[in-house]
């Protein structure tokens, strides 16, 4: 019997030796698996996808009068998503047209003007240049009595006058050549005044209609047709979704551990922790969410 009870003694010793040895290897294991491989890896519960959110703002203001999208609707590039009445910018911009027109009309007018008043000029001087010739044959002609005095002050008196016309139509002239010398019809300030007034109601009119700007899909849609808005309202959202990503919130003692490009495991909730999504580190914050917040 007592044999037999020191070999179970022995055994169990036995046992326990090799119970704590396993246990000593599995925890030297489990150890050395920490310190090499999961000492430095970080894992954070708190974590959100976002993404680029672009704003569909009023550009003029007016009433809305049609929408052709509604939440979660994906939408392209250049794509029409609504439209505000236009009549009155619609009447805005053929009236812009009209003054355009009659800008072109009167440029061209007072550049043929100058022309008529330069050949004015130069009537003028033909006849003052006569005028004087006749003088001088009257006043020679007067000495031998061939001519009265009264021819040669009719005379003068008309150089005079002549005179005054001839100043009277540089002084016009000078005024006309103001308005285009310098220019063309294209380029003349009349012109380009009322070219600019006419793209100005054009942009006007074209901005009743929005349109996306980027793909993606519509979200937070907050106007109705009928409804009066203001220039600068945000109408609805467009988000792209084909670029997204993930912003973690982790401890300040953990970002030590944390590199740009290092690769990262993503678990979302929507799809359970069966599927696994692989990424990497595009970059740390350099400051908090709360950095940025309102006070």
């Amino acid at each position: 019997m007592k044999t037999g009870a020191v070999t179970h003694a022995e055994i169990r010793h036995h046992r326990l030796k090799w119970v704590l040895t396993c246990a000593l290897i599995a925890s030297a294991g489990l150890f050395s698996w920490w310190y090499l491989f999961l000492r430095s890896t970080v894992v954070s519960d708190d974590a959100y996808v976002m993404g680029n959110v672009i704003p569909i703002q009023a550009l003029v203001p007016g009433i809305v009068s049609r929408i052709g999208v509604d939440n979660s609707m994906r939408v392209s590039t250049g794509q029409w998503l609504l439209s505000e009445e236009h009549n009155l910018t619609d009447a805005r911009m053929r009236k812009a047209e009209a003054n355009l027109a009659e800008s072109v009309r009167q440029t061209r007018s007072l550049f043929a003007q100058v022309a008529a008043e330069n050949a004015e000029i130069a009537a003028i001087r033909t006849q003052r240049k006569k005028l004087m010739s006749d003088l001088a044959r009257y006043v020679m002609a007067e000495k031998s009595g061939a001519v009265s005095n009264q021819r040669v002050s009719d005379t003068q008196a008309d150089v005079a006058v002549t005179d005054n016309k001839l100043a009277s139509a540089r002084s016009s002239l000078r005024k006309t050549k103001a308005l285009v010398e310098g220019t063309d019809i294209n380029d003349n300030p009349l012109v380009r005044k009322a070219r600019a007034e006419f793209v100005e109601s054009y942009i006007q009119h074209r901005r009743s209609k929005l349109f996306s700007p980027v793909s993606g899909y519509v979200a937070d849609r907050r106007v109705q047709a009928g409804e009066q808005v203001k220039a600068g309202q945000v109408l609805m959202s467009v988000v792209p979704l084909d670029e997204l990503w993930v912003t973690a919130n982790l401890k300040e003692t953990r970002l030590a551990h944390v590199r740009t490009g290092e690769d990262v495991v993503i678990h979302a909730d929507v799809y359970g922790s069966e599927t696994t999504f692989h990424g990497k580190v595009i970059g740390i914050e350099p400051s908090g969410g709360s950095t940025f917040s309102l006070f």
